[in-house]
């Protein structure tokens, strides 16, 4: 449960980001890198500011995984994200 509450105008900045975010990327090919040796299947790509995980394994399209910013613990964020 979160400890915050967000104003209209402070959740529609957030949806902005995240349609920014979005748009970006889709009008790009994700030609990423595997992540990691013992997790080939997940790959990265680098967008501005913010990593991008994704798999291509069982899916037709690419599926997003996770966004996280240039500065956050890429690797602690991601294996919470998968465990």
């Amino acid at each position: 449960m979160r400890n915050y509450d967000l104003t209209d105008e402070a959740e529609s900045d957030l949806r902005q980001i995240i349609r920014h975010t979005l748009e970006a990327i889709g009008n790009q090919t994700l030609v990423g890198m595997t992540f990691s040796d013992n997790l080939p299947a997940i790959r990265v790509v680098k967008s501005q500011h913010h990593y991008i995980f994704y798999t291509l394994q069982n899916h037709p399209r690419a599926l997003v995984l996770a966004f996280y910013h240039e500065r956050q613990n890429l690797v602690a964020q991601l294996e919470k994200r998968l465990t």
